[in-house]
């Protein structure tokens, strides 16, 4: 886990702090392409998540590896960028959501479908019309698609209603 950390912390060029009580699964990798300096981070926390460990950037000098219990406590970074800019990957980060039309608890429900098995990744806001999500890039990219659909068609279903129009027709998938 050292070797995996140290080589983590060189490409990052962020100093890598971790707590004595992380765990230490045995690490192989071999990527069979080139990588970027991004692609190649977006690699390794992906593994790292596999084998319980994940990377919280804390600030623009270091990132923390906690184990995945611990992750929402280590602060993600807030990342804005639309869906689908988004890596599918194992990187941790958070997301801010303003409901249009859905209350957030009831949303809730459907998208710890699609999250991780970290703690708390789907947190309603019904006061505010918000729902925090923490989970990894992949995860929250998936939520994100599925919140732009559930509002779209609950605009559509309001909006054809008021017009005494009949519905749109589903689309296949």
């Amino acid at each position: 886990m050292g070797q995996v950390l140290q080589i983590y912390q060189e490409i990052s060029q962020r100093t890598v702090i971790r707590p004595s009580a992380l765990p230490a699964p045995a690490i192989s990798l071999r990527n069979q392409t080139p990588l970027n300096r991004v692609q190649a981070l977006q690699l390794l926390d992906t593994v790292l998540a596999q084998n319980g460990i994940v990377m919280v950037l804390s600030g623009d000098l270091a990132v923390k590896a906690v184990p995945v219990a611990q992750a929402p406590a280590a602060s993600p970074p807030e990342i804005s960028l639309p869906w689908q800019a988004l890596p599918d990957s194992g990187s941790f980060m958070m997301r801010t959501v303003q409901l249009k039309t859905l209350r957030p608890s009831e949303v809730m429900r459907l998208l710890t479908v699609l999250a991780s098995t970290i703690p708390n990744p789907v947190v309603p806001l019904d006061a505010s019309g918000k729902l925090l999500l923490r989970d990894y890039a992949s995860n929250i990219k998936r939520m994100l698609r599925l919140i732009e659909d559930l509002e779209g068609n609950q605009q559509a279903g309001s909006h054809s209603e008021r017009d005494g129009a009949s519905p749109p027709a589903k689309r296949g998938n």
